[in-house]
């Protein structure tokens, strides 16, 4: 619990120091019936009920320092899985510095832009599901970045943001034993972010960047997902959100290339699309997930997903889902059932 007292502390001072904060999170269960010899979630059904596993708690936090500069910042709490700890984590703590109505400039910690939902992807309540499709982590592990950023705002219906970087990251992964760390770093990150909005309803995204990638963990996970280090790593993903008062519609393409220390060249694929109708406070929905590498030729999907959630308020949505995902790795696949149910809040 130190974890979570660091958190509800920094809460706290937040208020007492006239700074502007709201406060996000989610609450879940999940049961998983899984079948493979390697990657395995854990349930969060059984004789102890333990809400932790798949949770989180956050705070957004605004502060106008003058006229042109202010802080912006995002410190989110994790249940951990398979433990007893809240871990806190800082997604992005940054200055922006106003130079004109087009031009921001952000120095320090950001949120990546790797794909159309990365400025909200903590934040429950905003997504039409729990989380985004895993298959997006499969392309870019990391979240966020330590560098400097440019938002200009070409019109009113297109903004550009190049970025520059770089990111070291810890990514726990559940084995069907034990769990197993991988230590990634990410060096010389830069890029571009395009958002065109020709109106309301409609956004398309557009990101490319390199990086510098390195990779380091126990052997038994190497052997199971393949050498992960390359020297240069290419990713792009583009994609696009349509909603209105009657339905949702979003749909995203990634891909991944890279060049192993062997010289072997890798390429990773991953798509989701999702479709979602409103019946006054309910949005029913359903999205398919799909991958192909370099190791597999045949392109086919690997995850679907059918659910619902209901909104009470402004401030609460409960949420429920099933799914069939099947997970391929280099020397297997895991196939897994799993249903999930909470609530989301922001206040």
């Amino acid at each position: 619990m130190k974890n979570m007292s660091l958190f509800l502390a920094l809460a706290f001072l937040c208020n007492i120091h006239a700074m502007d904060a709201s406060y996000f999170g989610s609450f879940y269960l999940l049961d998983t019936e899984a079948k493979g010899d390697f990657f395995v979630e854990e349930s969060s059904f059984g004789d102890d009920i333990n809400f932790q596993n798949h949770s989180l708690i956050g705070a957004n936090i605004y502060h106008n320092i003058n006229k042109q500069v202010s802080f912006h910042g995002q410190v989110v709490s994790l249940g951990e899985v398979r433990g007893d700890r809240w871990n806190v984590e800082i997604d992005y703590a940054f200055l922006a510095y106003n130079m004109s109505k087009s031009l921001q400039i952000n120095f320090g910690r950001q949120i990546f832009p790797a794909w159309m939902t990365s400025p909200y992807t903590s934040v429950g309540y905003l997504l039409p599901a729990e989380k985004l499709p895993y298959v997006v982590s499969t392309v870019s592990f990391f979240n966020s970045i330590n560098g400097i950023s440019f938002d200009y705002k070409y019109n009113d219906n297109i903004s550009i943001k190049p970025f520059i970087g770089q990111e070291l990251e810890n990514v726990n992964l559940e084995g069907a034993t034990r769990d197993l760390s991988l230590r990634t770093k990410y060096e010389n990150i830069y890029g571009l972010e395009i958002r065109y909005s020709p109106f309301p309803e409609f956004v398309f995204h557009s990101t490319f960047y390199q990086t510098d990638f390195t990779a380091s963990s126990e052997q038994s996970l190497l052997d199971a997902i393949g050498d992960l280090n390359t020297n240069k790593n290419r990713v792009f993903s583009s994609g696009f959100h349509y909603e209105d008062d009657y339905c949702l519609t979003m749909l995203e393409y990634g891909r991944s290339d890279g060049e192993t220390t062997d010289g072997v060249s890798t390429r990773v694929e991953v798509g989701y699309f999702l479709f979602g109708k409103k019946l006054e406070n309910w949005l029913v929905h359903y999205y398919m997930t799909w991958s192909q590498s370099a190791q597999n030729d045949s392109q086919k999907p690997l995850g679907h997903q059918l659910g619902f959630n209901y909104t009470f308020d402004d401030n609460i949505k409960y949420k429920m889902s099933l799914e069939d995902r099947q997970v391929n790795t280099v020397k297997n696949s895991v196939h897994s059932y799993r249903i999930k149910m909470g609530v989301d809040f922001v206040f």
